[in-house]
C-alpha cells in the first residue's frame, strides 16, 4: 500500500450565468493544459423531454506524476452543470433568440500518493525502509507536492474564471 497524504478537500467553484454548456470543454482543456491526465470516473447527462432544461454531472479523477516513478498528485473533481434555454435579454419577444443560462458547481478533493508504483513496497530489501523514507526523509518534498496540488487546482479555477470574464456580456 502506497502512502496517501491529503492535500485539500475544500476547494469549490460556483458560477451562475451564461455559457454553461461550454464550460465542460473549457474545464477539460484547462486541466489538461496544466498537465493533468483525466479519467472520467462517472458521467451523467439528463434533459427534459422538451429539451429546454439540461444537466451534466460527473466525477473526474485528475492525476499528474510529479516525481519520477514515486509521487503522483490525484484530484477528484465532482461537477454539476445545469442550464435551460431562456430568451436573450433585449431580443424580439415574438421570435426570441434562446441562449443557455444556468449554474455550474465544482468541488475538488486532492491528495499526494507516494510510491504509487509500489517500487519500495515490492522489494524485500527496501520495504523496511519505506516508512522511514516517507515519514522523515521525504516529508518536505511531500509537503511541496501538497502545496502544488492545491495551487494547480486554484490556478485552473482562476483560468476558467478569466475565460468567462473574457466572453462578451449578455445584456
Amino acid at each position: 500500500m502506497s502512502g496517501i497524504h491529503w492535500a485539500f478537500n475544500d476547494v469549490r467553484w460556483d458560477h451562475e450565468g451564461w455559457y454553461i454548456p461550454e464550460l465542460y470543454k473549457v474545464f477539460k482543456n484547462t486541466f489538461r493544459d496544466i498537465g493533468y491526465a483525466i479519467d472520467e470516473h462517472r458521467y451523467s447527462h439528463a434533459f427534459t423531454p422538451e429539451g429546454k432544461e439540461q444537466g451534466v454531472a460527473g466525477i473526474w479523477i485528475l492525476h499528474k506524476e510529479v516525481d519520477k516513478k514515486y509521487s503522483m498528485i490525484k484530484v477528484q473533481l465532482n461537477f454539476k452543470f445545469n442550464w435551460s434555454l431562456v430568451p436573450k435579454p433585449g431580443s424580439d419577444p415574438e421570435n426570441p433568440q434562446l441562449l443557455p443560462k444556468g449554474t455550474a458547481r465544482i468541488s475538488a478533493h486532492g491528495f499526494v500518493q507516494t510510491d504509487f508504483a509500489s517500487k519500495w513496497l515490492k522489494s524485500p530489501l527496501l520495504r523496511p525502509f519505506w516508512d522511514l523514507k516517507d515519514r522523515y526523509f521525504y516529508k518536505k518534498r511531500t509537503n511541496v507536492f501538497i502545496d502544488l496540488a492545491r495551487s494547480d487546482i486554484e490556478t485552473g479555477f482562476e483560468k476558467i474564471q478569466d475565460y468567462l470574464n473574457f466572453l462578451p456580456k449578455v445584456e
